[in-house]
């Protein structure tokens, strides 16, 4: 795995990045194959974490077996970037 710190905002607005955190998932031939939410439940408390749908987690196990990620885009949540 890898993350990037993004000082100068151009990744962010190259990506188009709308909330922070906004997943990306490049694969190792640099394609964009999952972009969006962590999970789809948008809350900070904790015991929603076992409710929640990992959608990072699931484009990983996907990519990683060899299929197509099922949700490839989806809406991600949290505070606005402002660039």
């Amino acid at each position: 795995s890898a993350v990037i710190l993004d000082e100068s905002s151009e990744i962010g607005i190259m990506y188009s990045a709308k909330t922070t955190p906004h997943m990306y998932i490049v694969d190792k031939t640099g394609q964009l194959v999952y972009m969006g939410g962590i999970d789809n439940i948008p809350s900070k408390n904790e015991d929603d974490i076992p409710k929640s749908k990992n959608y990072v987690r699931a484009a990983l196990d996907e990519m990683a077996a060899g299929k197509p990620i099922k949700e490839s885009i989806t809406r991600p949540y949290g505070c606005s970037v402002k660039y």
